[in-house]
């Protein structure tokens, strides 16, 4: 069976952690959820360029070939962790498998 790591908090935290797993040679299933209804982008410190439309908008975070290999849960939460089970319970009802479930988020 292929191994399933769940990440909850699709922000620069999570688009990190799911980095780093892909750097170090995790290859199996990886599920990114967030209640962000987008991907992970750069934010930037706020500045008044801006502020001004001098600097550019947001981008996204490692667009195209990181996320292509990751499920993309968006615009949902995470509300229950059920490690016995090995899931995650998200608010519309849904279970995300994860092996060795652990809350890497700080947000519930």
């Amino acid at each position: 069976m292929r191994p399933h790591i769940a990440v909850v908090g699709a922000s620069l935290g999570g688009s990190r952690t799911v980095r780093a797993l892909r750097r170090r040679g995790f290859d199996g299933h990886v599920t990114l959820i967030g209640a962000e209804p987008h991907l992970p982008y750069d934010r930037p410190p706020l500045s008044k360029g801006f502020l001004t439309a001098e600097e550019a908008t947001p981008k996204h975070l490692e667009a195209g070939d990181l996320f292509d290999s990751v499920e993309t849960r968006l615009n949902v939460r995470a509300v229950a962790l059920r490690p016995a089970d090995r899931e995650i319970e998200t608010d519309d009802g849904d279970l995300a498998p994860g092996d060795n479930a652990r809350w890497v988020s700080g947000a519930l």
